[in-house]
Formats: structure tokens, C-alpha cells, sequence
């Protein structure tokens, strides 16, 4: 629990100030983030602001819920802090606990409980914070069981009576064993499946995006399940785009590369716009032609830490970046490595008309061809010094595999590895 400098009921930082909240939330993004395939930046921290809020409320009725009965054996709230809190915000609360105005409101909090048309058995916990303890508890949610725990008496001498005759009614009119739709994860569950469901199951699929004038999301279906009611569930493993990582989409990511995620997520299957291939990068590398429904990814990544493994990866040609598929590549003649036209201030159009490439060759020739033409040989001379230096190159076309490939791995030529931060 971070606690910013002020608690509740402090006049120099109130809980309903702005700058409370702020600094919480500030606190809360230096250690997590959101997925942005759910949420933009002003929905998430709407989203973090109500969660902070709720755990903010628990915490500290918890808190004083323990600190009551360690009272009752002897001591005084500021003997009996939480260990997570600073030792002169816990005695500012204290101090707000025992203010007429907190008095005042539990008091009213209480009333409204008891006026209620069905009163419950809860306390001061809400009907849905009770569901969720039982979630974290039992696994699967139930709301009849969460109801009779909270409309059933827990007194020793009443144990298990209905708090009134309309709670036990309205328990007596739902159907049996009506459990929440939520998917829990549990295989051994009641939802049933058909043959057609499996027609899916690990394919790769496009899912709507968040936003109508954003790309789709790609993800591979793990899962396809039919409720008791009907609906088809899908359990997909997400792929992630490179702008999702740390440090954003660079130079040498392709415009279809993707990245394995370790996140996981159910949903109906109406989220489904149509079927992907993701290739391996070595397959993706051969394709004649790549369509709108092809990508590739060669790398995993880690939804919580926005990583990407493995962290070295193979560069090569002058500049010492990792191979972009959609980039035109040379192989030297005597297999020292490859290049860039453009590394070589030469542009794709010449490059596409040689056959090979050797460094050397094209160095110790161009100096000697200037040489022969300082001194005037014959034009014999300067047709055969050409021909050399144009019949030594091997050149691959856009998305034509360049590498030899092994796991997504380019090797040949002088390869080097470097760890991808320092890219």
C-alpha cells in the first residue's frame, strides 16, 4: 500500500483531492502497466483510480477491524498499526476514527443498512467484495452461495437462519445452481462442446480492435468453448506488436512481425473477424508473395515486464542490425557477410542488376579501373576490368529468404551477435 504524504481526514492532503489520487496512481505505473489492446491511457488510469480507491477502503477496514480486537486484549490503536503504514499517518487515521464526524457517519452508515427493504448479514463489506473473497477462495464463482453468506445469520445461536422470511424467498425462486458466466479456467466444468468448436483450435485469428481505425489483434485460439447458455467462448494467446514492447517498434522489425505473448484472455468468439497466418521467420522469408492475412514472429514476449526474449540477437552489414525481411539484401562472394544497398551507396534498382557482391573485389577493382583510365589504356582494358567487377555479385530480392535459416536464427557469412538494448 503506498501512502502519499497525508491520509484521510487531513486537511493539508484530503483523499477526495486530485493530488492524492495523482500521486497514487504515479506510485502504482512505476511498477505496472496496461495491456493497450483493452484500454487507452485515460480509461486505464479511470480503471486504476476506482481499483486504488476500493483497495483503499478494504485496507483500512480490515485494518481497524484487527486493530478492534487486539484492543479488546489490552493496548491502544497507535500499539496496533499495520507494518505496510508509517507510524504517524496510522495515528492521524486513529485520530479521524475517534472524530465525532466518523462517529457520525458510521452511525448513518448503520441506520441505512438496517432500513433497507432485505437487509444483510455482510457488515459494512459490499454484496460484491464478499463475491470476490469467495472467488479467491473456492475458485468458481457462485452468487446463490455468496447470497446465503450474506443474508444468513452468523450468531452461534442462530446459525443458519435467514435475517428474514423475503431473503429466504427470493433464495427459494432461482433456479438451481445458477453460477455467474465466467470462465474459470476449469476444464472439468459443465460448458459442452461441439465438433465445430475445434475447427479453430490452434489456428491464428483477427480480432476486432479496441478502436475502429486500429489494426486488428492477432492472437492463436487455444480454446473454443459453448456454454450452458449458448454463448461460444474463445480462449486465445495473444500476439503482441512491436510497439507494444519496451522501446517501441525499431528499424529492423518488419511491418508483419509479431511476438508470442505469455498473455492469455477469454472471449466470445463474435470477436472473431476472420482467420491469420503467423509464419516462422524462416517461412515467411520464402513466401512469393506476402498478403494482408500473413505475419511472422520469431521472438516472446513478456506482457508483464514488456520484454522481449532471446535478448542477442544476430546483425549484420555495415551498420549491425538484425535482418528485416522487407529489406533487400547482398551476400558477399566469398560469403564475409551481408549488406544493404543503401549501406553501400548503391541504390535497389543497381542492385538488382548484379549477380554478385564481393567487398574487396569491388574496392581493389574500382582502383585499379581508375588507374588504367589515369593512363589511358585501352578501352579492351577498361570493358574487361567492367565485366569483372559486374559478374561478382549475388543479389536476393525483397522477401526472398537471403539467409539460411535455422529456428528463426539467420546464419552465414560473418554474423555477429549483439544484445538487443544496445540496438
Amino acid at each position: 500500500m503506498f501512502w502519499p504524504n497525508g491520509c484521510v481526514g487531513v486537511k493539508d492532503v484530503d483523499r477526495k483531492s486530485p493530488k492524492f489520487w495523482d500521486d497514487c496512481i504515479d506510485e502504482f505505473l512505476n511498477y505496472y502497466t496496461w495491456d493497450p489492446k483493452f484500454a487507452t491511457k485515460d480509461e486505464a488510469r479511470a480503471s486504476i483510480l476506482a481499483v486504488l480507491r476500493d483497495r483503499l477502503r478494504r485496507a483500512l477496514a480490515d485494518d481497524k477491524k484487527r486493530a478492534d480486537k487486539q484492543i479488546k486484549a489490552g493496548g491502544t490503536y497507535l500499539q496496533h498499526g499495520p507494518l505496510y503504514m508509517k507510524h504517524g499517518v496510522w495515528s492521524r487515521i486513529t485520530e479521524y476514527w475517534n472524530s465525532e464526524g466518523f462517529k457520525k457517519k458510521s452511525a448513518a452508515g448503520q441506520k441505512a443498512r438496517g432500513a433497507v427493504k432485505i437487509p444483510h448479514t455482510s457488515g459494512a463489506r459490499s454484496f460484491d467484495r464478499r463475491r470476490r473473497d469467495y472467488v479467491q477462495k473456492h475458485g468458481k464463482p457462485n452468487t446463490l452461495v455468496v447470497y446465503k453468506d450474506c443474508h444468513m445469520l452468523k450468531n452461534k445461536d442462530k446459525l443458519g437462519q435467514w435475517i428474514t422470511e423475503a431473503a429466504k424467498d427470493i433464495i427459494g425462486k432461482a433456479p438451481a445452481d445458477d453460477d455467474d458466466d465466467v470462465d474459470d479456467g476449469d476444464p472439468d466444468d459443465e460448458d459442452t462442446e461441439s465438433d465445430e468448436d475445434h475447427d479453430m483450435t490452434g489456428d491464428c485469428v483477427l480480432l476486432k480492435p479496441s478502436q475502429p481505425d486500429k489494426e486488428p489483434y492477432v492472437a492463436r485460439v487455444q480454446k473454443i468453448k459453448t456454454d450452458t447458455r449458448g454463448k461460444v467462448m474463445v480462449t486465445v494467446r495473444w500476439y503482441s506488436r512491436p510497439e507494444e514492447a519496451s522501446g517501441g517498434r525499431r528499424k529492423f522489425h518488419g511491418a508483419k512481425k509479431l511476438f508470442l505473448s505469455d498473455h492469455y484472455d477469454t472471449q466470445s468468439a463474435k470477436t472473431i473477424e476472420g482467420k491469420c497466418i503467423v509464419h516462422s521467420f524462416e517461412e515467411y522469408t520464402k513466401l512469393e508473395h506476402v498478403g494482408a492475412a500473413d505475419y511472422y514472429s520469431s521472438f516472446e514476449y513478456k506482457a508483464r515486464t514488456k520484454k522481449i526474449t532471446p535478448v542477442r540477437v544476430a546483425v549484420y552489414c555495415k551498420c549491425e542490425m538484425p535482418y528485416n525481411p522487407d529489406y533487400l539484401m547482398m551476400q558477399c562472394d566469398d560469403f564475409k557477410g551481408w549488406f544493404h544497398p543503401h549501406c553501400l551507396k548503391m541504390t535497389i534498382a543497381e542492385a538488382k542488376q548484379l549477380n554478385n557482391y564481393d567487398e574487396n573485389i569491388l574496392k581493389s577493382a574500382t582502383v585499379f579501373f581508375v588507374k588504367l583510365v589515369a593512363v589511358s589504356m585501352s578501352m579492351f582494358f577498361q570493358f574487361v576490368v567492367f565485366q569483372w567487377v559486374h559478374t561478382t555479385f549475388f543479389v536476393k530480392g525483397l522477401n526472398c529468404g537471403p539467409f539460411l535459416s535455422v529456428g528463426g536464427q539467420q546464419t552465414g557469412g560473418n554474423q555477429k551477435q549483439k544484445d538487443m538494448s544496445a540496438i
